[in-house]
């Protein structure tokens, strides 16, 4: 005989909730907003998403720019996936988030260091227009493909079986593609 607790019942009907939201997103097209600004270079600067749209690939991420841990991860997606493999047919979006832009600015940005564009987004535009508020931080990260469908739903920094199979889907369409 088996008993479970109510805890467990939770967590497993929890768990299928989620799971079944995922799903759901695996092949939706994801909407980017249509004017952005780009802090790059500690320039900030207008840009419409026309002219970030250009790629095979994208991997696409809103990253909360009032949290420490979350800005210091910009550091670690360099290490982990962009200096292994080809950005010129994979593009990188971050959004930050940042209600306050002034002190994402001020005490973040000088921490890192990049040579790619961050899309400062003060109204949270990304989350909403894609009706992503449900969903935790864990599944704010997407592998696009050139319509921008998602492929891929869930941030490979820190799950090494998440990261083998960003490479192997980035892989398959590379040579789906030729």
């Amino acid at each position: 005989m088996t008993i479970y607790s109510c805890d467990f019942i939770n967590k497993r009907r929890s768990f299928h909730e989620t799971k079944s939201r995922i799903d759901k997103l695996y092949g939706k097209t994801l909407v980017l907003p249509d004017t952005l600004n780009i802090l790059y270079h500690n320039q900030l600067m207008p840009c419409k998403k026309t002219n970030l749209l250009h790629g095979e690939l994208f991997i696409v991420s809103r990253i909360s720019g009032t949290c420490a841990r979350c800005v210091h991860n910009l550091k670690i997606w360099e290490e982990e996936l962009i200096n292994h493999v080809d950005t010129s047919r994979i593009k990188f979006l971050f959004y930050i988030y940042s209600d306050d832009y002034k002190y994402f600015k001020n005490i973040f940005y000088p921490e890192i260091n990049h040579d790619y564009p961050l899309l400062i987004d003060t109204k949270d535009s990304f989350i909403v227009l894609n009706k992503l508020t449900e969903y935790d931080s864990r599944f704010h990260t997407f592998l696009l493909d050139e319509n921008h469908n998602i492929k891929l739903v869930g941030s490979p920094l820190f799950n090494n079986e998440m990261k083998e199979l960003y490479f192997r889907e980035i892989e398959k369409i590379y040579s789906e593609s030729g």
